[in-house]
């Protein structure tokens, strides 16, 4: 089913470690299994524990697998994640980059989605038709608010981490802009894509937007 016009205008969003754009450049993004496949390094910028979940949580639809067959993308930007990251300094924010892509890559590939985040002990709805982004807490996704002092009946953290899921690779061919940090990661990411790549992409500073720290 088309994306209706109510989330057209949306964008799903790779979070990943500037080092890894290379490898991106010449591969495209590919899933944690696809890259083990292909014994292809990567520098990791998630938990262990949580690699774990991912790699036996089933996908009961779509091209079925776990988790780890597919290319995870957030609906949300400056996640609750990429906040733990930082606070538990694994890595410095300004390594992180976006890869900003159009929401319609949802029908141009075979493709999941969830509710919430396929991270937590808790398994996520899977849903393999566009038809269901109305399940989707688009709230939770789009708030900065989340944690105890704003959960209901809901924790906000995780809805908010609600996933797209492309199975085992994505090109970049539909990708809209790589989002960074700041002026110094922007050269950074553009003396990159001219080494590595023909087809320079637009790279745009995010700002608050997307990152938490100035």
């Amino acid at each position: 089913m088309p994306i209706t016009s109510e989330y057209a205008n949306r964008s799903l969003y790779h979070i990943t470690h500037i080092d890894n754009l290379p490898d991106i450049i010449e591969h495209g993004l590919l899933s944690t299994n696809e890259r083990q496949r292909r014994r292809l390094g990567h520098t990791n910028i998630a938990y262990r524990d949580i690699q774990d979940r991912r790699s036996a949580m089933i996908v009961p639809c779509g091209y079925g697998g776990v988790v780890h067959d597919y290319v995870p993308l957030y609906f949300c930007k400056r996640c609750p994640m990429l906040l733990a990251i930082i606070y538990n300094q694994r890595v410095s924010e300004q390594q992180i980059i976006y890869l900003e892509f159009p929401i319609q890559i949802l029908e141009h590939y075979h493709s999941v989605f969830t509710n919430r985040s396929a991270n937590a002990s808790i398994t996520p709805n899977f849903y393999d038709d566009t038809s269901n982004l109305i399940n989707l807490n688009w709230n939770a996704i789009d708030t900065w608010s989340w944690g105890q002092q704003y959960d209901n009946e809901v924790d906000i953290s995780q809805e908010k981490q609600a996933e797209a899921l492309i199975y085992r690779t994505l090109p970049l061919d539909s990708l809209r802009r790589i989002v960074v940090r700041d002026s110094h990661c922007k050269v950074m990411v553009e003396a990159l894509l001219t080494q590595y790549s023909d087809n320079v992409s637009s790279v745009v500073i995010g700002g608050r937007n997307y990152y938490f720290t100035e």
